[in-house]
């Protein structure tokens, strides 16, 4: 996720990062890339005003290419199923299913299954990394023989069935 946020601010695209798993996942790296002038902000679960006012953000976008990268889509989802934070879910909900509007996701997910499938349908492209269990590619549009193996930064893209290397820049 990290080397696809480093292209779209190359790209010039504005990135925001919505970072549902922790910094611990990866140490530096996504507080790293908020040093980036082309960073928009790194949004942490916990930060419920901040992460409101971003989903509103980019809910309303239009016109300038956004990315925003949610780092644990699946553990975002689990943390909005709180009635305090109906309002939020909605917001995602909605960003998740907008198309077109100037605003790319790029996000990751450690249980396939709790991607919607409505997200899932308006993806154009899925690109799949190493499932621990092969019969989650089915979900992802792909037979489980096309997982790519346990390599870092080796993907399957799923609609091409191409597979392909990820690799980070050495600086942002």
């Amino acid at each position: 996720l990290r080397a696809l946020a480093v292209r779209a601010l190359h790209a010039g695209a504005h990135v925001y990062v919505i970072d549902a798993r922790g910094e611990q996942r990866h140490p530096t790296g996504w507080d790293a890339l908020a040093q980036h002038a082309g960073c928009g902000a790194v949004v942490r679960l916990h930060e419920r005003e901040r992460l409101g006012r971003l989903l509103t953000m980019a809910c309303a976008h239009t016109g300038t290419p956004w990315v925003v990268v949610v780092d644990g889509l699946d553990a975002l989802r689990r943390g909005l199923d709180d009635p305090a934070l109906v309002e939020h879910g909605d917001r995602l909900a909605e960003l998740l299913a907008a198309n077109g509007r100037g605003v790319s996701i790029v996000a990751g997910v450690e249980q396939v299954a709790a991607v919607p499938t409505a997200f899932l349908a308006a993806c154009a492209s899925r690109w799949v990394l190493h499932l621990h269990d092969p019969h989650d590619a089915e979900l992802l549009g792909m037979p489980a023989v096309a997982v790519p193996k346990a390599i870092p930064g080796r993907v399957v893209v799923a609609d091409m069935r191409a597979t392909a290397q990820i690799a980070l820049p050495a600086a942002l």
